[in-house]
């Protein structure tokens, strides 16, 4: 069992305040639309921190995080709780496992098959998406020039506040008051939903701590390759959430097998948790589908970057 302070941090103590940095950034764009993680193991490894002490430092900076994450998600309803705990069960799992076979796995495995799970479920569902957008956009100018008769038009993943209106899953329900009330996406639409659930978690806490990304990374395609209907913002907000327990697994295991630098742990998770909200603020700010779209092109392009530098350093 090993826990140092920021023991293995450079000698020059400004490349550190340059990942600091780059830790700040991540925040933003994982709490807007999940992926970001992924950029801190690679920086902590250009600047000199051994490969597998960056991945055990960073996937323990997740749980902080994460918790606060969750915790307002929980009290703001963003979350459907049951879903949560199906995907935590199988998070806990597939990141135990991780942690206890990190030193054994070569990570060339690792790269292909995180690089093709992203690049296939972000090619799916801009196959899907693009179409939805192009629909919008005809649907929108149509409201302009008044073709639609001046009927209104309701997004069937928010809820209608003026009119007193709750819309779930596209069925209205007369409410007597004027509400704002938000319903998290269930993720029980068909009979295997919550099983594919459980092995989403399994596969994203294995592929999480083999990679040191904080959930999403690895989350993300699963839930758009299982679940088509998802909204984007409860696929970030639940994959973020599932940082407590990759984090709380991996770290258990790692603190007993691996050395876990405290200090880089606890720097990251500060930076991270500054930049957080303000990617929260924007991504609440992105149209559903959009912000779906931006995070499959995200996916694509990681994928792609994942595949070249692999093939470059062959």
């Amino acid at each position: 069992m090993a826990i140092v302070f920021l023991e293995h941090i450079p000698a020059e103590f400004g490349l550190y305040i340059v990942y600091l940095v780059i830790s700040f950034l991540s925040g933003i764009a994982i709490g807007a639309i999940g992926v970001g993680g992924v950029f801190l193991v690679p920086t902590l490894i250009i600047i000199g921190i051994h490969a597998r002490i960056s991945i055990v430092a960073v996937i323990a900076s997740y749980f902080p995080v994460a918790l606060v994450h969750t915790i307002f998600a929980i009290r703001g309803n963003r979350i459907n709780k049951k879903a949560f705990l199906i995907l935590s069960a199988g998070l806990a799992l597939g990141a135990g496992c991780a942690a206890g076979i990190l030193p054994f796995v070569p990570l060339i495995a690792i790269t292909i098959i995180v690089s093709v799970v992203a690049l296939f479920s972000g090619a799916k569902t801009l196959y899907k998406i693009i179409p939805v957008l192009l629909s919008q956009k005809k649907k929108e100018e149509e409201e302009k020039s008044g073709k639609d008769g001046g009927k209104e038009v309701i997004d069937a993943d928010t809820i209608t506040v003026e009119t007193g209106t709750v819309v779930k899953d596209g069925t209205k329900e007369e409410s007597d008051n004027d509400v704002d009330i938000y319903i998290p996406y269930s993720f029980d639409e068909k009979k295997k939903d919550h099983i594919y659930l459980f092995i989403t978690g399994i596969i994203g806490g294995f592929l999480s701590v083999l990679t040191g990304t904080s959930g999403p990374f690895a989350i993300l395609p699963c839930f758009f390759m299982f679940y088509e209907n998802i909204p984007a913002n409860d696929a970030v907000s639940i994959a973020v959430s599932a940082g407590i327990f990759i984090s709380l697994a991996a770290t258990t295991v790692n603190a007993f097998g691996s050395t876990v630098d405290l200090g880089i742990a606890l720097t990251t998770a500060l930076t991270l948790g500054c930049g957080m909200p303000l990617g929260t603020y924007f991504g609440n700010r992105v149209p559903k589908d959009m912000l779906k779209m931006v995070i499959s092109v995200i996916l694509v392009i990681l994928g792609l970057y994942a595949i070249i530098n692999m093939l470059i350093k062959v």
